[in-house]
């Protein structure tokens, strides 16, 4: 009791009184439902008994979370890269050298199981840098949204984003494999060739 209370742990507690053995002091207050036995054998056949339920009970919601989590698993987007539309250019932030890239994904949700789909974050793979995406109206102003795409629903996945230190290599086609990743922790992967801009990416 003492430990669930200051340790703020949830412990499992089983006890056991010997028959005719009668509690005295705080034991009468502690409510501890001991089970009954008259000699040691009785304690290890019940605590196996208990113990063997536990242990099934643990794997069974193991399993049923691995099973929830591969229902889950699946191609959820179709992802095209605009390739008119990535674009990269070095400028220099805080003193900072970064590169700043841009691009646009078209992006469909053709879920099987028609639930709604988000896109939740984007990737670099190499070197590696996490980013924030806009999910928006195609051929619009490109104002974010509902970041939720319905089933069978068309949308434009949109980022803008800063990697420091700047990445190597100017005047050049960029290649770099970026992934989008959705609430189910599906990543989809391509390879991207981003065109430099001298002015900067607007």
């Amino acid at each position: 009791s003492f430990i669930q209370d200051v340790g703020k742990k949830n412990l499992k507690v089983i006890s056991y009184a010997e028959e005719g053995i009668s509690l005295e002091g705080v034991r009468k207050h502690l409510h501890f439902n001991p089970v009954q036995f008259k000699n040691n054998s009785d304690v290890i056949e019940d605590f196996a008994k208990k113990l063997s339920g536990e242990l099934v009970e643990k794997n069974s919601l193991r399993m049923q979370r691995k099973k929830q989590k591969e229902r889950y698993k699946g191609n959820t987007l179709s992802i095209i890269p605009i390739n008119n539309e990535m674009f990269y250019s070095n400028s220099t932030r805080s003193e900072s050298k970064t590169t700043q890239l841009h691009g646009v994904f078209m992006v469909t949700n053709v879920d099987p199981q028609k639930r709604t789909v988000a896109v939740v974050k984007g990737e670099i793979v190499e070197p590696y840098h996490e980013f924030a995406v806009r999910t928006c109206p195609p051929g619009g102003t490109r104002v974010s949204i509902n970041d939720i795409i319905p089933s069978g629903i068309l949308r434009e996945i949109v980022f803008d984003t800063f990697i420091e230190p700047r990445i190597k290599g100017t005047n050049k086609p960029l290649k770099l494999k970026i992934v989008l990743v959705d609430q189910y922790g599906n990543k989809f992967k391509h390879n991207c060739i981003f065109q430099y801009l001298e002015s900067g990416v607007k």
